[in-house]
C-alpha cells in the first residue's frame, strides 16, 4: 500500500491528538495507505518523553483499529503504550527525562508544566502536501 502523508504530533497526547490519530487511521484505511507512528528521540537516541507521547498516539490508534483492522506493529507499540499507561500525569515523566531536567536546570519550570498540560489546544498539525491545522 501507499504511504500516508500525515503527521500527528501533540505533546503530551491530548484528546485533540487522539482525535487526529483516529482521523489519520480512518483516512489511511479508506485510501489504502500505510500509517506509521515515529518516535523521534533525541540526537539519534531513545527519549522517554517522545516514547511516552508516541505511546499515547499509538494507544488511540490501537483502540480505534481494534474492530476495523489488524495493525502490523513492532514491539515498540506495546512498550510505548505501557509507558503511557504507567504514568497518568505527564509531569511525572517529564521531570525524569533529560529534556525535562534541562528545562529545570535553566529555571524554566513553568515551561515544563505548560508542555505537560493536556488539551491546552484543540489544534494538531497535519503535514501532507501542505501544513494543515486540525481542530
Amino acid at each position: 500500500s501507499r504511504p500516508a502523508h500525515t503527521t500527528v504530533r501533540s505533546y503530551p497526547p491530548s484528546s485533540a491528538a487522539a482525535a487526529a490519530a483516529r482521523a489519520a487511521a480512518a483516512a489511511a484505511l479508506d485510501g489504502g495507505y500505510d500509517l506509521t507512528v515515529v518516535c523521534a528521540g533525541r540526537e539519534a537516541r531513545f527519549s522517554l518523553d517522545d516514547a511516552y507521547t508516541a505511546g499515547g498516539v499509538a494507544d488511540a490508534l490501537v483502540e480505534y483499529l481494534a474492530e476495523r483492522a489488524a495493525p502490523t506493529t513492532t514491539d515498540a507499540v506495546p512498550a510505548a503504550r505501557a509507558l503511557y499507561r504507567a504514568w497518568p500525569d505527564p509531569i511525572d515523566v517529564f521531570r525524569q527525562t533529560a529534556g525535562g531536567r534541562n528545562v529545570l536546570a535553566v529555571g524554566l519550570e513553568e515551561d515544563l508544566y505548560y508542555c505537560a498540560a493536556r488539551d491546552r489546544s484543540e489544534l494538531v498539525p497535519r503535514v501532507g502536501d501542505r501544513l494543515t491545522l486540525l481542530g
